[in-house]
């Protein structure tokens, strides 16, 4: 369920925008609720309860769509620095791991290496945490991180055991 939750919140900033992205990739919790990391309204906006207690169906339909997400990248605004920050995503199988970096393969093929480092945190599900080298090959995992040049550290790896 966690995961389901990250994959949701990590693409959702594509579908709701920056800031949501940047809530999320700045987390360490994998069970961030989206409703606790949007901007607040004083008006109703796509997704939220209308005053018959119904959901219009908009956000819920997006939502949705991405659950069958594979492999993302979005840029957001770093309020403090005022600079751009690109981050990356990918859910598949994890093809290697290493004390310093992670490899996830999609399902459509796409591969993408990460970096691994000290803030990299990592969730085995079930609330549990470990190092990145508990994560082996042929597990599924959600690894989203922020890229620099050509180098993509990851921030949080979400994984299935087996």
């Amino acid at each position: 369920m966690a995961l389901k939750r990250v994959v949701v919140g990590v693409t959702a900033l594509a579908v709701v925008g920056g800031g949501t992205g940047y809530a999320l990739a700045e987390s360490s919790h994998p069970t961030t609720n989206l409703a606790a990391v949007t901007s607040p309204s004083n008006s109703p906006s796509s997704g939220q309860k209308q005053p018959n207690g119904k959901h219009d169906g908009r956000r819920h339909r997006g939502l949705v769509r991405l659950r069958t997400l594979q492999h993302a990248e979005w840029v957001t605004r770093d309020l403090k620095t005022n600079k751009d920050v690109t981050h990356e995503a990918v859910l598949g199988t994890v093809t290697s791991v290493s004390a310093t970096s992670i490899t996830v393969k999609a399902t459509d093929g796409y591969t993408l290496t990460f970096a691994v480092n000290s803030d990299t945190k990592v969730h085995l599900g079930k609330g549990k945490t470990g190092k990145v080298t508990d994560v082996k090959s042929g597990d599924k995992a959600l690894v989203a991180g922020v890229k620099s040049g050509s180098t993509v550290t990851a921030a949080q790896v979400l994984a299935r055991t087996s």
